[in-house]
């Protein structure tokens, strides 16, 4: 049974019958069998067991007690994150690096391992956990117009829906995110360049806004020609970073944890 969330599934793997001779069972003895019984059960390479459920039931037949036990085994695989912007140290503070900033506010703030240069993965990769679930962190050194070859190097081609991008969204205000799943690349290089190197549009988007918004209005600024990627490179404002790092960020890392753990449309219906 695959559950909506493609990142994670859910299969009964057994069923088992425990009976004991007596008017009421021993549960000491029961707990041992069930222990026993779960720890025997196991997936092959690339599962990675993170919880055994064992569901109860009871009939009583005559003198003897029969306890149902079906185990369930949740088991996940692996989580890709990526984060989308520009390497070098000029383009550090830019709009268009956001993905890059909302990378470095997760691993700070859970305290993960720092990411290290990557020849196979043409960046700064890292494989940890975040609440105990596996996960890939990648930031693409390949600039922004090519990461599909980064991202391509790190996502195998079945495992595609488990991939969540991070990336900057000039049709989003400062404050905003949208989590999105096969969506075209809106315009975005970096999205695009993904969609062209998987061959798929199969994956998660946390899309963060860096528009500005008119003063007297509050509607987004539209930008076109020239004065479009000038805006995108240039570097937030002072207001406007302390307002990613106390607002937006904890959010996009709220929305990734969800994400992992109830899938991407329980992640839609909370943050869009």
């Amino acid at each position: 049974m695959t559950i909506s969330r493609a990142i994670t599934e859910k299969r009964n793997i057994s069923r088992k019958e425990f009976s004991f001779g007596s008017s009421s069972p021993d549960l000491f003895s029961l707990s041992d069998q069930i222990r026993s019984f779960s720890s025997s059960i196991f997936f092959g390479e690339n599962k990675f067991i993170t919880k055994v459920s064992l569901l109860y039931s009871k009939k009583k037949l005559k003198t003897n007690f029969v306890f149902f036990v079906d185990a369930r085994v949740q088991y996940l695989r692996m989580h890709y994150l990526v984060g989308l912007g520009n390497p070098d140290d000029e383009h550090k503070k830019n709009r268009h690096n956001v993905g890059f900033m909302a990378l470095d506010f997760i691993i700070k703030t859970l305290n993960l391992p720092t990411p290290a240069n990557s020849s196979v993965y043409f960046g700064k990769y890292i494989k940890t956990q975040i609440d105990n679930e596996e996960i890939s962190i990648l930031y693409p050194d390949t600039y922004m117009n090519h990461s599909g070859k980064s991202v391509r190097s790190l996502v195998p081609s079945d495992d595609i829906s488990s991939l969540i991008v991070l990336y900057d969204d000039i049709a989003l205000p400062i404050g905003e995110i949208r989590i999105s799943y096969d969506r075209g690349d809106g315009g975005h290089n970096g999205i695009k360049s993904i969609i062209s190197s998987l061959n798929s549009r199969e994956f998660i988007r946390v899309r963060i806004g860096v528009a500005q918004t008119a003063f007297w209005t509050g509607k987004i600024k539209q930008l076109t020609g020239e004065a479009l990627p000038k805006f995108v490179l240039s570097n937030f404002s002072v207001s406007e970073q302390d307002k990613l790092n106390k607002e937006v960020f904890p959010k996009v890392l709220e929305s990734i944890r969800l994400i992992m753990d109830e899938g991407y449309a329980k992640a839609m219906n909370q943050f869009n």
